[in-house]
């Protein structure tokens, strides 16, 4: 990455770190969500804020292939945290990556 975008990555990041806590978020949640930018940010080798809708499916078709849908779940739920309360911008998720529902059984206690 060059070092210009490191910079403007570092500077978001730490705007990501302090933005949940200002939700009530846990901390647990908080490196989630954290763990999302910088996977995102190493996969492009560029600052996510500069990434575009096309680059997010481009990412999450290839996401979806190594990594389980909680993880993917997760990781979507912290890049839309990033966009709404750290970059300000909206953003159709639905249109990126849906995960299935949850094949839960409702009979049992358990959900399994």
């Amino acid at each position: 990455m060059l070092p210009q975008e490191q910079e403007k990555l570092d500077k978001l990041y730490q705007s990501m770190v302090k933005a949940p806590k200002r939700q009530g978020m846990s901390d647990v949640t908080i490196d989630t969500y954290s763990r999302a930018i910088i996977r995102i940010a190493r996969y492009f080798d560029r600052c996510p804020a500069d990434l575009g809708k096309q680059d997010l499916k481009d990412y999450f078709d290839h996401f979806i292939t190594i990594r389980s849908w909680s993880t993917v779940r997760a990781d979507r739920c912290g890049l839309q945290f990033f966009w709404k309360y750290v970059l300000k911008k909206k953003w159709k998720w639905v249109d990126i990556v849906k995960p299935p529902p949850d094949q839960t059984d409702p009979r049992r206690p358990n959900g399994g």
